[in-house]
Order: C-alpha cells, then structure tokens, then sequence
C-alpha cells in the first residue's frame, strides 16, 4: 500500500513515515485507510495532534 500510493505523488511521504517510526497505533483510522488510502495525511494529523485520544 505505501509504494502505491506514494508514486508519482511524494506530498505526504514524511506523514507515513511518522506513523512509522512513531509506531502509531491507527485504532480506528485502519479500516478507513484500508478503503482510502489517501487519508494518509487526515490520519497523520489525527493521530499526532491527540495523541491520548484512542482513536
């Protein structure tokens, strides 16, 4: 999923490896980058600006 979503278009490379490296649980945001993974940026904002909350 990451190569493909990533060729051709380099705008949010930093954001998937922040979950990466940061070890992000996605909770909830899994299933909807599942289906769309071009969320990738939405979840990365989630995630890093409320990190207590489970999201």
């Amino acid at each position: 999923m990451i190569g493909a979503i990533t060729v051709g278009n380099p705008n949010h490379v930093g954001a998937i490896r922040g979950l990466i490296q940061g070890r992000r649980r996605l909770g909830r945001w899994k299933d909807e980058l599942l289906s769309n993974p071009h969320q990738v940026m939405a979840a990365f904002v989630d995630l890093t600006q409320n990190p207590a909350v489970d999201s």
